[in-house]
């Protein structure tokens, strides 16, 4: 017998709990019927890693939504510059002392330095000019970047305690919560790292709208980094820009909501 699919179709934006405006939707969905075969098949069929997070992992699933696209109300090119899509996105953390994960877009566009960022992200090599655009996207990704309770914290704090002055525009920026958690990157190469579990099957939609799809561990079996978003709950939401100069409220923000019933 063939691994079976764990695929589920995603609900569409407007079925979704928008918890924080414009940024994350959530959505708890029972997929027991998919989990049921893919954990049969796991226990009688899969490798040791397959095999253990048939046990982990549960039939209630999550879908977040993460839109990483300016606020409606930012000005728009040619009035103000193109948003940095790659180091932004959000998080979702529960209150039941087990952490949460983060999801930031990858892509090619240069933040690496402190000297010349606003030249490497809109600096046009064909017209030799500073560009509204940003510049180099390429090959865009969602990274999943697992967290402790602790960890969160220290990202919390990043704009003061890893701040980065860029000395091109004199100024910080959201580059920092990157740097705090970077080193939780979830890479799918990584050796018993799985699809749907470990991190998330992830695609994009409308541009900038990432659905981003996992089963979650039961309450007894969640760790650190692996919440289970229990039912009823309290959820910290969070979305992180990474690149607009000397304006904290604009790079960071954080919302705690209830978790209702799952559908």
């Amino acid at each position: 017998m063939s691994e079976p699919s764990l695929a589920w179709t995603a609900p569409t934006k407007t079925a979704m709990t928008e918890v924080m405006s414009e940024k994350v939707w959530y959505e708890l969905s029972d997929q027991d019927t998919l989990w049921s075969a893919w954990s049969t098949w796991a226990t009688a069929s899969g490798s040791s890693d397959q095999q253990a997070a048939a046990t982990k992992f549960s039939g209630k699933a999550l879908t977040i939504l993460v839109s990483n696209a300016y606020l409606s109300t930012w000005p728009q090119p040619p009035s103000g510059p193109q948003y940095v899509t790659k180091w932004s996105g959000g998080c979702l953390s529960d209150q039941a002392g087990n952490g949460g994960f983060c999801l930031l877009e990858e892509n090619d566009t240069n933040l690496g330095g402190t000297t010349t960022s606003q030249a490497n992200v809109y600096f046009d090599l064909s017209t030799g000019t500073m560009s509204d655009y940003v510049q180099g996207v390429g090959t865009r990704t969602m990274r999943t970047y697992r967290l402790s309770s602790s960890e969160i914290t220290a990202m919390e704090t990043a704009w003061t305690d890893q701040a980065i002055l860029d000395t091109n525009t004199g100024h910080q920026d959201g580059r920092c919560y990157y740097n705090t958690i970077s080193s939780n990157y979830v890479d799918p190469s990584t050796s018993g790292m799985l699809e749907y579990m470990d991190y998330p099957y992830c695609a994009v939609s409308n541009t900038d709208d990432w659905y981003c799809q996992m089963f979650l561990p039961s309450p007894t079996t969640a760790t650190s980094g692996y919440p289970a978003f229990d039912t009823p709950g309290v959820i910290d939401a969070y979305y992180v820009s990474s690149f607009i100069p000397n304006s904290e409220s604009d790079s960071y923000a954080k919302l705690t909501a209830d978790i209702g019933s799952s559908n």
